[in-house]
C-alpha cells in the first residue's frame, strides 16, 4: 500500500507544476497543493494565498494546515510562520528554488529538507521591521 501526502508549495503563480516557488511563504499569492503517493505525483491543486497582501503568518499556516497539507515547501519563511507549522505538526522544508515541479523533485529525492528562518524574518525579531512591510511604533 502506497502511503499519500498532501505537500503545499508556495507558489508565485496559479500555474500548477510550471509556478515559479514564492519568495516568502507569508507573501506568496497562491499554494500549489500536490498529492503525492509514493514518488509520484498524482494531483494538482491551487488555492489563492487569502492573506498574501495582509502578511498574517499567524494564520497562513492554519489555512495551508487547513487545506490538509502535512508537509511544506518555500523558498523562505518566517520564524512565526515556522513555529505554527510546529505547533500545527506540519513538516517545512525552505530554500526551495525554481519551480513547484522543481521542488517536489528535489524533496521527494531527499534534497530538500529542512527549514531555516529566512534572513529577513531575523532582522524583523532584532529591530521590529524589515523592508516588504511597515509596522506602527510603539510608544
Amino acid at each position: 500500500m502506497t502511503t499519500s501526502r498532501l505537500i503545499a508549495v508556495a507558489s508565485a503563480t496559479d500555474r500548477g507544476l510550471a509556478s515559479p516557488i514564492g519568495a516568502h511563504f507569508g507573501r506568496s499569492p497562491y499554494f500549489t497543493l500536490l498529492r503525492v503517493e509514493g514518488d509520484a505525483v498524482v494531483g494538482v491543486t491551487v488555492v489563492a494565498n487569502p492573506a498574501a497582501e495582509h502578511h498574517l503568518p499567524g494564520q497562513i499556516p492554519t489555512f495551508v494546515r487547513d487545506q490538509g497539507a502535512e508537509i511544506v515547501l518555500a523558498g523562505g519563511i518566517g520564524r512565526r510562520a515556522l513555529t505554527r507549522f510546529e505547533q500545527l505538526g506540519v513538516d517545512v522544508a525552505s530554500g526551495a528554488t525554481g519551480t513547484v515541479q522543481d521542488a517536489v523533485t528535489a524533496w521527494l529525492e531527499g534534497r530538500l529538507r529542512g527549514a531555516t528562518p529566512c534572513r529577513k524574518s531575523l532582522e524583523h525579531a532584532r529591530a521590529g521591521h524589515h523592508p516588504h512591510h511597515d509596522h506602527p511604533r510603539r510608544p
